[in-house]
């Protein structure tokens, strides 16, 4: 998971030297959050099992 996010970071800084951020950013962001909000829940599931 960490590999894809990296990639997604360079492949982002290099859209952003080209000036293409915009479209690129949307694409990248889309994933970006699911995979962030899929995560976050789970941290969050695992975080009530233990406090339970």
């Amino acid at each position: 998971m960490k590999q894809v996010r990296i990639l997604g970071m360079v492949t982002f800084f290099a859209a952003l030297l080209t000036g293409n951020a915009a479209a690129l950013w949307k694409a990248i962001g889309q994933k970006d959050k699911q995979a962030f909000s899929s995560q976050r829940v789970s941290l969050f599931d695992s975080n009530l099992d233990y406090i339970s």
